[in-house]
């Protein structure tokens, strides 16, 4: 018999097979439905309380001494704390900046992580000299002084001797008390003759003590 005026649940309520494997179904779905609601709120509660920060990070591993560029660096969102508090939140203070470290992929940057770049101060020149010892140390923006190895100013018989191989080594001397780093270039090996490479802004009396004594014999770059 067709119960045309049955009310709409009178399918779950039916005291047969397939409306009990309805109400089981119905009872797995309400049960799947208030995990999924509880998942939310202790989400959302979790955020209320811990809340989150937008930082900068590294894109890619950045190489201490190394210019970071706009793709280097990108805005990343992280749990708020003390820790995340002191990193840089503007990629404009990151980009054209120094790394002052190695920095990872994924690593948050700090103020302590970039130095400014190097610029050359008004009056000053900049001048490209090979030193004698290494510059892996070195990174743009460092200062350092110039000196030369075998003398600033050697009258002609300290010339004469050294050419002889006679007399004692004339004293080193400072070229310049201080020169800024604008970029470094280490040699590739091969030739023995080669050396490293500094860009370096110095004053104009400084640069042209450091051209002369280039002529002469080795010139040594020491970290300030």
């Amino acid at each position: 018999m067709n119960h045309t005026n049955a009310p709409p649940w009178s399918s779950l309520t039916a005291p047969t097979l397939a409306a009990r494997r309805r109400r089981e179904r119905l009872a797995r779905g309400g049960t799947a439905l208030s995990l999924c609601l509880a998942l939310f709120g202790f989400l959302y509660t979790l955020d209320a309380i811990t809340g989150t920060d937008t930082i900068v990070t590294a894109t890619s591993s950045i190489a201490r001494g190394a210019t970071i560029r706009h793709d280097d660096v990108v805005m990343t969102k992280v749990p708020a704390s003390s820790i995340t508090g002191n990193a840089l939140h503007t990629i404009g203070k990151a980009v054209g900046s120094v790394a002052q470290h190695p920095i990872e992929a994924g690593q948050p940057l700090y103020a302590g992580s970039i130095g400014s770049a190097p610029t050359v101060k008004a009056g000053d020149t900049v001048l490209d000299i090979a030193v004698a010892n290494s510059i892996n140390g070195l990174i743009p923006g460092d200062a350092v002084s110039l000196v030369s190895a075998v003398g600033c100013k050697p009258d002609a018989q300290e010339t004469q001797d050294r050419e002889n191989g006679d007399g004692n080594q004339a004293a080193a001397c400072t070229l310049a008390d201080h020169a800024t780093i604008m970029a470094t270039k280490a040699k590739q090996g091969g030739s023995g003759d080669e050396r490293d490479q500094l860009t370096v802004a110095l004053n104009p009396e400084s640069a042209i003590r450091v051209m002369k004594a280039g002529e002469s014999g080795p010139i040594v770059a020491v970290h300030r």
